[in-house]
């Protein structure tokens, strides 16, 4: 009983929270330098998967590039002429384009990575509802490259420079699939 006093307290207490993490973020255009050049959202796709992430990321951002390059490689190949991926690093320190280039095109050669300087990468965060901070542990060095950076895990489906859909960490591949088609099927 005692625990079930304590999961209702720590839900009252950060329910608000809760909430406002899992609205939908208005989005919006920007500019960021990636692999490929120049990115403006809003010249690109017509369809981009959007994610944020780091290149040092011990499990969410492989598995959600990985996620990513499953859906590249199960549409269409005319479907594939209208979808790319983009990964945004909120690790500008470590994450150059150089290292971004070998990263990203490991999940599939039109996943892209991007970088920018710290305050536009918080900006193009702050569009999405994006959330990062630096975490260092017992053993790390707060003046050194060993940190892990704790971060946002959604990602999302941007149509025609107009965010459709927040996807949550974990969602399938096949189903992603699914609300890719449908987008691109009620735009024809």
């Amino acid at each position: 009983m005692k625990y079930i006093l304590l999961l209702f307290v720590f839900i009252s207490c950060f329910n608000d929270k809760i909430l406002e993490l899992s609205k939908m973020p208005d989005g919006g255009d920007f500019k960021i330098q990636s692999t490929i050049g120049e990115y403006q959202l809003s010249k690109r796709g017509p369809l981009i998967l959007l994610s944020f992430g780091y290149t040092y990321c011990p499990d969410i951002c492989p598995t959600t590039l990985a996620t990513m390059g499953n859906v590249l490689s199960g549409v269409s190949k005319e479907e594939l002429s209208q979808v790319e991926s983009l990964f945004i690093s909120v690790d500008p320190k470590r994450d150059t384009i150089e290292r971004l280039k070998e990263y990203a095109s490991f999940f599939h050669p039109k996943v892209y990575g991007a970088t920018a300087s710290e305050e536009e990468v918080n900006k193009i965060a702050k569009l999405y509802n994006v959330q990062y901070a630096k975490h260092f542990t017992k053993n790390q060095d707060p003046d050194g490259n060993e940190y892990n950076v704790d971060h946002s895990t959604q990602s999302f489906i941007i149509f025609k420079g107009k965010l459709k859909e927040l996807i949550t960490y974990g969602t399938p591949a096949s189903d992603i699939i699914e609300s890719v088609r449908k987008i691109l099927k009620e735009n024809k």
